[in-house]
C-alpha cells in the first residue's frame, strides 16, 4: 500500500492572533470538523509509529503537530479531545522555563493527559549550526527534561526552524528517537518513514484558506510542488552558509 498523506503543523491557537502562525479556536476546530467530515482518520506521531508496525492505515490519513509550547497548546489539546484525538505537542525546553506565555510544568502535566508529547529541542537553536557535541547536548537535555517533568517515555521530536539532514536524523535516531518531525513541505508515504523515519510536515499559516487546507489534506501535488520549491529557494543557501561549520 503506497498511502500518500500530510502532516499539518501548527503554532498557537489563540483568539487573537498575533503572528503568521496564529489561528483562532473556531478556525481550528472547523478546520478539524472538515477533516472528520471527509472520513479522514486524525492522529499523532503514536498513531503514525503504530501504523508503520502493523501496517493497519486507513483510506484517509492526517497528522496534527504543534510546535514550540505556547500556552495555547492548551486550548488546542482540548478541542482536539472534544472529537476524541490526541494529537503531538513539541516543546522547546527554554521558552517553556524561562517565557511567562509558555507552558509551565503544571500544565505539561495536564496536557500530557490530553496529548502526545515530543521535544523541540532545548534553546530552540537551528540544529544545523551547532556542532555535533552540542546537537547531541540539546537532543539528549530536552528528552531527559521532558521526561522527568511527565514520567513518561518521550520519543518524538521536531527539529527547530526545519534545520535538518540526514546526520542529525541518525543522531537523533541513536538518542532514543522513534520519529523525527521536519518542516520539508511534502507528502509523506511508507516507503519513505520506513527508511528514514523522518516526518515531513507543512506549516499552517493564517493566510491560508478552506481550500488551501483541502489541498494538504487531500495531498494535491500543486500545492505542495509550489510549496517544496519555495523552501528549497530558501534554505539552499542557509545549508551553504551551515555546512562548514556543521562538518568542522
Amino acid at each position: 500500500m503506497d498511502l500518500r498523506f500530510a502532516c499539518l503543523m501548527y503554532h498557537n491557537v489563540e483568539d487573537q492572533p498575533n503572528n503568521c502562525y496564529s489561528i483562532p479556536p473556531e478556525n481550528f476546530r472547523n478546520q478539524i470538523k472538515v477533516m472528520l467530515d471527509q472520513g479522514f482518520t486524525i492522529e499523532g506521531f503514536a498513531g503514525l509509529s503504530e501504523r508503520i508496525s502493523t501496517g493497519l492505515w486507513p483510506e484517509k490519513y492526517i497528522l496534527i503537530s504543534f510546535d514550540d509550547g505556547h500556552r495555547s497548546f492548551m486550548n488546542a489539546a482540548a478541542i482536539l479531545s472534544s472529537f476524541g484525538i490526541r494529537g503531538s505537542f513539541f516543546l522547546t525546553k527554554d521558552l517553556c522555563i524561562n517565557q511567562p506565555d509558555f507552558l509551565d510544568s503544571n500544565e505539561i502535566r495536564e496536557l500530557a493527559t490530553m496529548a502526545e508529547l515530543g521535544t523541540h529541542g532545548v534553546t530552540h537553536s537551528p540544529f544545523t549550526r551547532l556542532t555535533p557535541d552540542e546537537a547531541l547536548k540539546e537532543l539528549a537535555e530536552s528528552k531527559d527534561w521532558l521526561q522527568q517533568c511527565t514520567g513518561n517515555l518521550v520519543q518524538y521530536m521536531t527539529a527547530p526552524g526545519g534545520f535538518w539532514n540526514a546526520r542529525l536524523q541518525k543522531m537523533a535516531v541513536s538518542t532514543g528517537y522513534s520519529l523525527v518531525g521536519t518542516s520539508e513541505e511534502w507528502w509523506n508515504s511508507l516507503g519513505s518513514l520506513e527508511k528514514t523515519r523522518a516526518v515531513a510536515r507543512v506549516a499552517y499559516r493564517k493566510q491560508y484558506n478552506e481550500r488551501h487546507i483541502d489541498e494538504i489534506i487531500n495531498v494535491k501535488a500543486t500545492f505542495f510542488i509550489k510549496r517544496f520549491v519555495r523552501i528549497k529557494l530558501i534554505f539552499i543557501p542557509k545549508a551553504i552558509l551551515t555546512m562548514a561549520r556543521y562538518h568542522h
